[in-house]
């Protein structure tokens, strides 16, 4: 007997295929947005602090007495036990005076931003550049890698996910549209039944006995 089985042509126009597709792809969708809103609200608070330390460093340097400034930014440095905190303090001709902390080229001011590496220093910083009343310029760092690890994986999730999804999804589009074998083959005598006239009517059985 000729195979019942559906081709890939006929499976992928039945209708149990395309819903499942339908409501798999629209699930699938709604996921990722949710773990792609989570990660904005977390990379977008992790950020807000990073500026929160910056903006209050400056407001701490700022207080200090022009004349102790570069020997304050050397003892900041000194005592920074984590690690993650960068100062440079920078005159008005753009000539270093103090700090761990060098910039070149042009910057915003009192906007933090963010470089992706500076020379002896390999991992991104979000900078905040402070105009001082004498002038000088403070360049405030902070270490923000973590946050860039963050992205990173989550952009990897991401990707990973819908790679994973689509096989799966087309799987049980195949097996929904397909169905179990019984609803797919009908049995010889019931065809050979159907064929002959089909299903004869007990009120005509009835008759006849009479």
């Amino acid at each position: 007997m000729p195979s019942e089985a559906l081709r890939w042509h006929d499976v992928r126009k039945t209708s149990g295929f395309r819903l499942t597709l339908l409501l798999g792809s629209i699930a699938t969708a709604g996921l990722l947005l949710l773990l792609l809103l989570i990660f904005i609200l977390i990379a977008r608070d992790l950020t807000h602090r990073s500026d929160r330390v910056l903006r209050s460093e400056a407001a701490r340097l700022e207080a200090v007495s022009p004349d102790q400034l570069s020997a304050e930014v050397t003892r900041y440095i000194l005592s920074s036990a984590s690690g993650l905190n960068y100062v440079g303090l920078v005159r008005p001709d753009g000539r270093a005076v103090s700090g761990n902390l060098r910039l070149a080229g042009s910057y915003p001011l009192e906007t933090p931003f963010e470089v992706d590496s500076l020379k002896g220093i390999s991992h991104p910083l979000r900078v905040l550049a402070h105009r001082t009343a004498t002038g000088r310029l403070l360049l405030i760092g902070r270490d923000i890698a973590p946050l860039a690890d963050l992205r990173r994986q989550i952009g990897r999730i991401l990707i990973l996910s819908a790679l994973l999804v689509l096989p799966l999804l087309l799987a049980a589009g195949v097996i929904v549209s397909i169905g179990p074998p019984a609803t797919r083959q009908r049995s010889p005598a019931r065809g050979a039944d159907d064929r002959r006239g089909g299903t004869r009517c007990p009120h005509a059985d009835q008759g006849q006995g009479r």
